[in-house]
């Protein structure tokens, strides 16, 4: 059975591989002249959590586009929403509103993470066609014999 770590992945690559993804622009955010650099790097991030999120799910007999779809709502969607209530309900200012609304998303978003990453194994035998349990049923209906004309 082949266990690729981008089709499925267990608990504890998952908890480091977020650690990695959450503390690691955080940890080059303190080096000067990085600006440019972290902009395009904060994207790559967003989507190996994503792809990541979803394997782990799918390990867990979750459907994959669940991680995927969460994290891109929590990390997309949900800061388009807060900041267009801040600015319309409450009449904030743009810079004022970026600090509150990104506590808020990461507030939202690491109890995903950790609920994602606390899912057992768990393998949906319908999205994985490469489970013995799977072939077993497959292979029954393949090599079952065919009935001849006039024999019984």
């Amino acid at each position: 059975m082949d266990r690729s770590s981008m089709k499925y992945m267990n608990r504890k690559i998952y908890a480091w591989i977020m650690v990695l993804l959450i503390l690691g622009p955080v940890g080059l955010s303190f080096f000067p002249g990085l600006d440019k650099l972290m902009r395009n790097l904060n994207v790559a991030v967003v989507v190996c959590m994503a792809m990541f999120t979803g394997a782990r799910l799918a390990d867990a007999g979750y459907r994959r586009w669940v991680g995927i779809a969460g994290v891109f709502l929590i990390t997309v969607g949900l800061p388009i929403i807060a900041f267009l209530t801040a600015l319309l309900a409450f009449r904030m200012r743009p810079p004022a509103v970026a600090l509150p609304v990104g506590i808020g998303c990461m507030a939202v978003l690491l109890p995903f993470l950790i609920w994602a990453g606390t899912r057992p194994s768990n393998p949906d035998m319908n999205d994985r066609s490469d489970h013995p349990a799977r072939n077993d049923r497959v292979d029954r209906i393949v090599r079952k014999s065919l009935g001849t004309f006039g024999t019984r």
